[in-house]
């Protein structure tokens, strides 16, 4: 690619972001009674996501030389796959993950749960073995955590679909603990 080429690339992809800075600024107008606080607010939040993106950027570049490309491509998948689980399970009102240190598992936190209460957890955390919270409730952030989490252990399991991340890395709820959100 000449310089010209990676100039407009560059200039095309700023100019997607102003268009998605403004369609974000109409969709909050839109929703009326919005204040330029709240409205920054959401615009560092962004900025906070696209900086905690870059550090997935180097997956979506060609391989440096002297790398192998193949081991580069199954990471890449691996991050692609985990991701579409957890926003799949986010889209499906699971409110969080637990993970299982020695099942080196995860277990849904479903939608509706008793949560607040501390016996509900603790039973919760005893049954699984959950040695790790991943409660995007409480954190949105714990979804990006959990993500690269599990994009490591797809490659341990050497997962390919989502039905196999599904029978491999999670264990099935206790009948006490499926609610009306169901389980995986």
């Amino acid at each position: 690619m000449n310089y010209l080429e990676a100039e407009k690339l560059s200039n095309a992809a700023r100019i997607a972001g102003y268009r998605e800075a403004l369609r974000i600024c109409e969709v909050s107008a839109d929703r009326g009674g919005v204040s330029l606080r709240n409205l920054i607010n959401e615009f560092e939040e962004m900025e906070k996501a696209y900086h905690y993106a870059q550090r997935y950027m180097p997956l979506y570049t060609p391989a440096e030389e002297g790398k192998k490309p193949e081991q580069k491509a199954k990471v890449l998948a691996n991050h692609k796959l985990a991701f579409k689980m957890v926003f799949d399970l986010f889209d499906s009102g699971v409110e969080g993950l637990g993970y299982s240190g020695s099942d080196l598992k995860y277990v849904v936190f479903p939608g509706g749960a008793a949560w607040a209460d501390d016996a509900f957890r603790t039973d919760y955390r005893k049954t699984y073995g959950v040695t790790q919270e991943f409660g995007w409730r409480w954190d949105p952030w714990q979804l990006l955590r959990v993500g690269e989490k599990m994009t490591g252990s797809i490659g341990r399991v050497k997962a390919k679909t989502a039905e196999d991340v599904k029978a491999r890395l999670f264990m099935p709820l206790e009948a006490k603990h499926v609610n009306n959100a169901g389980s995986l």
